[in-house]
């Protein structure tokens, strides 16, 4: 999918990796945000979709495995730029239009 050669290819790669590495719902990675990034406790805040919650209802916070240090790493290195408030994931679905 990364090396696809489409336009967004790579944006499309991230979300798939990012929901494979944190084991996240779909509705939930479109609102993870950089803030909800910690790399110094290596956990991610997941709130989910401000009026669907989260599947139970409850913030939580998963554990960030190394390979998804490397990926948030990696996305951050090339949008340091952005605030906080940016969303991690700039594509809400990896499925062709």
């Amino acid at each position: 999918m990364q090396a696809g050669g489409g336009r967004d290819s790579r944006n499309c790669a991230d979300l798939v990796q990012g929901l494979a590495l944190t084991g996240c719902r779909i509705g939930e990675t479109r609102h993870i945000e950089w803030r909800d990034i910690d790399f110094e406790t290596g956990e991610i805040t997941i709130k989910g979709d401000p009026e669907e919650d989260t599947k139970n209802g409850e913030i939580r916070r998963v554990p960030m495995i190394s390979q998804a240090r490397d990926l948030f790493s990696r996305m951050k290195a090339t949008r340091s730029d952005e605030p906080g408030t940016s969303p991690v994931f700039s594509f809400g679905s990896a499925r062709s239009p």
